[in-house]
């Protein structure tokens, strides 16, 4: 599980130093083979370390385990630094934060969740109150800001909003992020609930479509941005 590196001798060297001390004040409890790794919860397994030699420690293991799924947890673990609980104080500086966030950022980096992690992710939030059930206005925005959204996207084509040049690099930089990947609705059929729901929803919601003296495809007149966006 370990590679016999030099990180891994600065990594015993700091839990072979705490076994041999006490810490007065604040300390942080920690697992010397950690708990994916196999480590255990017994007393032989855990130590204390100030905070900085706990930060210190998880950022060792993350230089000196075997493969890639090790290290991402390592890193995952090094990653939850950011956080702070009741029982954990976290007090970075500048450095160990950007050295935390990196972690994570890399940890979560082209992760898959296979069926069996997705069961399990769900049964975990069964039951949960999601954290921002009942609020409102989480982000709000300036009356000008919202004037500035509502004119530049209200049915208006990509030429409208960016002029002709622009939307046609616009339009080939859309195509090319969803090149080879299916929609999401292929092959799927919306059942006749659903469908009248839906309906239901929109009716009076949509004011009349804003007619655009040209299209600068096939320069058929008085036409919507409907028929701009999906004119070949």
């Amino acid at each position: 599980m370990f590679i016999n590196n030099k990180y891994k001798k600065w990594y015993d060297m700091i839990i072979d130093n705490a076994k041999n001390r006490e810490i007065e004040g604040y300390k942080e409890r920690h697992h010397i083979i950690p708990k994916c790794m196999g480590g255990s919860n017994e007393k032989d397994n855990l130590i204390n370390l100030t905070a900085r030699e706990h930060f210190i420690c998880h950022w060792l293991l993350t230089k000196c385990v075997t493969n890639t799924f090790y290290q991402k947890k390592m890193l995952n673990a090094l990653g939850k630094f950011v956080q702070e609980s009741s029982k954990q104080q976290r007090n970075l500086n500048s450095r160990q934060y950007e050295i935390a966030r990196k972690a994570i950022s890399k940890a979560n980096k082209n992760r898959f969740y296979t069926t069996e992690m997705r069961e399990k992710i769900r049964q975990a939030n069964v039951g949960r109150t999601p954290w921002n059930k009942g609020k409102t206005k989480l982000q709000e925005y300036p009356e000008d800001a919202k004037e500035k959204l509502k004119l530049l996207y209200s049915n208006k084509s990509l030429e409208e909003r960016h002029g002709v040049e622009k939307a046609q690099s616009v339009r080939e930089k859309i195509s090319k992020t969803k090149e080879g990947k299916p929609s999401g609705m292929l092959g799927k059929t919306h059942s006749t609930e659903t469908r009248a729901r839906m309906s239901k929803n929109m009716k009076g919601k949509r004011g009349p479509q804003k007619r655009i003296d040209q299209c600068p495809r096939c320069n058929s007149k008085n036409v919507t941005a409907r028929h701009i966006k999906f004119c070949k």
